[in-house]
């Protein structure tokens, strides 16, 4: 990713937002009722997810950050 256009940056940031919903998704049906607080269902796919999501986070920063200070 060292000379990531932005046709190429805004299709990895699309990625980006579509898994994470579908985390936050996966999250909210893995939570016990009535008052949960942490998943107690699927969490060896929402560890995957999270391990996903945090990777390609650190990879897409230093695009936002040189847009942000911009």
């Amino acid at each position: 990713m060292d000379s990531m256009r932005v046709a190429e940056l805004l299709k990895a940031l699309d990625e980006f937002r579509e898994k994470l919903i579908e985390h936050r998704k996966l999250w909210g049906e893995s939570l016990s009722q009535p008052m949960p607080s942490f998943p107690v269902r699927n969490v060896d796919e929402l560890q995957k997810q999270s391990d996903w999501l945090t990777r390609r986070l650190g990879a897409l920063r230093p695009y936002s950050e040189r847009f942000d200070n911009q």
